[in-house]
């Protein structure tokens, strides 16, 4: 990535195997936001069944030191950035492939942060596909049947509470 001035970014990659490689998105939806609050809702997407949802939040304020994610997503990595203009980040997957229709978390909402959600179609023989997740005041979501969860030295499941 080349940048003409000095700036902030952050970025979280996820590995996927199993994921369609000329074409792992089936669809995704996006909603940004410019206001500052605690809460926001998550887009709704229509997605075919045996998908699984990554989902990838950042936020750039300095009130946020700490994600909750959806209920049914399972935290694979966060971070929070220090200084002015901090970037703190959180990904999430579903842990299993879900059911076809409306992909929204029970609770449609996540705290801190604007939301981008993309979906997965992987294909049998594909073999992986990295999903690169740029800085930005978004929620990526990617679905697809097949996929596993990212190795544990990129990113794995949090601990504890």
């Amino acid at each position: 990535m080349t940048m003409d001035l000095a700036r902030k970014t952050g970025t979280t990659l996820l590995a996927y195997s199993g994921t369609n490689a000329t074409a792992p998105i089936e669809a995704f939806a996006a909603a940004a936001e410019d206001i500052d609050r605690a809460e926001h809702t998550t887009p709704p997407v229509v997605t075919s069944a045996e998908r699984w949802t990554v989902s990838f939040w950042a936020d750039k304020t300095v009130d946020n030191s700490a994600w909750t994610p959806p209920a049914g997503q399972i935290a694979r990595h966060e971070s929070h950035g220090t200084g002015v203009g901090r970037i703190s980040m959180l990904a999430t997957d579903s842990g299993q492939r879900d059911p076809a229709g409306d992909q929204r978390p029970p609770d449609r909402h996540i705290e801190l942060g604007g939301q981008h959600r993309d979906d997965v179609d992987p294909r049998p023989g594909a073999r992986r596909s990295l999903i690169e997740h740029p800085n930005r005041r978004g929620r990526e979501r990617v679905e697809g049947p097949g996929l596993r969860p990212p190795r544990r030295h990129w990113c794995g499941p949090r601990r504890g509470g």
